[in-house]
């Protein structure tokens, strides 16, 4: 069962009415890579400027001051340079780096928890062991690349330290998804319903004697 916190999924937009993963999602996850190895990371814009957000466990350990990684564009690595700004609270395994100009599309990407519940399919999106879609892959101009999806339930949420709320997603993951988003669909668009001929069944183990 993979272990997020819930300071990542604020930061995430949601999946359109239809469920499937939209391009203000998509082509926003880019390839990183620090000295720590490879991960995954993805973009938010907020009042005017756009922030790269990735796995604080992917950037190297001791980083007081400014730190380089390199995102993947036009086929090759290119460096970034930045102080990151880390959460309030050192159980939160994120990270964020301010950008001097943006490096993604700038299509809307909703920050918020807002009509997530448990029980629901989310999606993560990212770049394990550093493989992407290539070819013939709508995807950004310059990119050619776009990152792998992977869906889980959303099973369990705990709030018992606020700054550090923890959401238990139940979905398989690879190295190299560290620091991608966690995106889903406002659980209040539509009731969870059943019908007559497809009746939700408790069922009870006997065993004969």
């Amino acid at each position: 069962m993979g272990r997020y916190l819930v300071i990542v999924a604020m930061l995430l937009g949601t999946v359109a009415g239809d469920a499937q993963v939209t391009v203000n999602v998509l082509n926003r996850v880019v390839r990183i890579r620090t000295t720590s190895g490879l991960c995954s990371g993805f973009t938010i814009d907020l009042l005017g400027r756009q922030y790269l957000v990735t796995a604080k466990h992917c950037i190297p350990t001791a980083a007081p001051g400014e730190v380089r990684l390199e995102w993947w564009h036009y086929d090759r690595w290119n460096g970034i340079q930045g102080r990151p700004i880390f959460a309030s609270s050192a159980d939160v395994d994120i990270v964020a780096f301010g950008l001097s100009k943006a490096i993604t599309v700038q299509y809307q990407f909703e920050a918020t928890l807002d009509g997530v519940m448990a029980g629901q399919q989310v999606y993560f999106a990212g770049y394990p062991f550093g493989l992407a879609s290539r070819g013939g892959v709508p995807g950004p101009a310059g990119f050619g690349e776009l990152p792998f999806l992977k869906s889980g339930i959303l099973s369990a949420l705990d709030s018992r330290n606020p700054g550090a709320v923890v959401l238990y997603v139940d979905g398989q993951n690879n190295p190299g998804f560290s620091g991608g988003p966690i995106v889903f669909r406002d659980s209040r668009t539509g009731p969870f319903r059943g019908n007559r001929s497809a009746p939700l069944y408790c069922w009870r183990s006997e065993r004969a004697g």
